[in-house]
């Protein structure tokens, strides 16, 4: 499939078109380099939880909430506003691989106040604007491939691998994906359905059917530095953390309680071997209490670090410390975003997909 703007990509020159906001991300990409490269993209690991809406239902397969989204992908409501809808997420396209049971999404965010794109070259000295036309915005586009079977022993966890692209990270893939099921339950409540777990029934005796959507969380895989750090560093401290359910603060409408915490004091814990998954196994323990670990902890080399992890399965909700690969060389050249999934780089992204949950224990 032909990429989106096929006309910016020019060899001898080089890109100048960022806001100061994302040159600031764009700083922190690839390990200092300041530019998105057009022949090269991380991509991270993580697991796609899926829940239900209601106590009394199940969380559906995947795979069902994927046929949703695809039938999604193909009408108007693909596009979720963000920012006061100044800004658009859309569901470009859903492709299914039966074959490898997985699925490919490729999101994009437009952004309608962004700058022209600028392109130089420097040793002819000449600066070209390319103006947008009216009605155009600036756009970034994210390939996410999700398993559709869930993994060993975890029938509601399924792995997921997302490229890297500026503005399109972990935070506004998972929103898009809950923003679009809720507006699919809305118009449609009987989308998904399933008997109460409760095993109520109707009057006539059937079971009752509840309707219910399915909610998505993504949560990082730890990166292996990540893990050599905790095993090898020093482990600071922790708080644990939950959500708190009370309304209010001494029937003051205006003192809302956000989380309840419980700091925990470490002592030596120089003997304790492979120190990360001992961690893992005892904040398993206590996932029904708590629902995250913020873990302060010194590398080896005195790196001061604090990471929050989910209590329930260890994961990683800090981007910077997420398991993630590079993939180098594409051709053809990838743009910023596309007019629909790119083969060349599906293709690439898929056999490290498969590598890796080959490997999943």
């Amino acid at each position: 499939m032909p990429t989106r703007f096929p006309h910016l990509q020019l060899s001898n020159e080089i890109n100048l078109a960022c806001t100061a906001k994302n040159m600031l991300r764009l700083a922190n990409f690839n390990e200092g380099q300041i530019f998105m490269r057009n022949d090269l993209r991380d991509i991270y690991f993580y697991d796609l939880n899926v829940r239900s809406s209601s106590q009394y239902a199940r969380p559906c397969p995947l795979e069902e909430a994927v046929t949703a989204l695809e039938a999604i992908s193909r009408t108007e409501k693909r596009i979720h506003p963000i920012a006061k809808g100044a800004e658009f997420l859309e569901l470009r396209e859903v492709s299914v691989d039966q074959t490898n049971r997985i699925a490919t999404l490729l999101v994009a965010r437009t952004d309608p106040s962004s700058p022209n794109a600028v392109y130089s070259n420097p040793a002819a000295g000449t600066t070209r604007i390319i103006e947008k036309a009216n009605g155009e915005s600036g756009e970034y586009g994210a390939h996410v491939l999700l398993s559709l079977d869930p993994l060993p022993s975890k029938p509601d966890q399924y792995l997921a691998v997302i490229e890297r692209v500026t503005g399109v990270g972990r935070v506004y893939i998972q929103r898009l994906l809950n923003a679009l099921i809720q507006g699919q339950y809305k118009a449609d409540p009987s989308t998904f359905q399933c008997e109460d777990l409760a095993g109520r029934k109707t009057r006539n005796g059937a079971p009752k059917m509840i309707a219910f959507r399915p909610l998505f969380e993504l949560v990082g895989h730890p990166s292996d530095e990540f893990i050599n750090d905790i095993d090898a560093g020093r482990f600071t401290g922790m708080t644990l953390v939950q959500s708190s359910t009370a309304t209010q603060i001494g029937g003051r409408s205006y003192l809302k309680p956000d989380e309840k915490t419980l700091r925990v004091k470490v002592s030596n814990h120089s003997t304790v071997q492979n120190l990360y998954d001992d961690l893992k196994a005892a904040l398993a323990a206590e996932s029904s209490n708590w629902s995250q670990a913020r873990i302060k902890f010194k590398s080896s080399d005195g790196r001061a670090s604090t990471v929050t992890l989910d209590v329930a399965t260890g994961n990683v909700l800090d981007e910077n410390f997420v398991k993630k690969t590079r993939l180098s060389g594409i051709t053809p050249f990838l743009d910023f975003s596309a007019q629909g999934i790119v083969p060349h780089f599906e293709e690439r992204m898929k056999t490290e997909f498969l590598a890796y949950r080959a490997s999943m224990p």
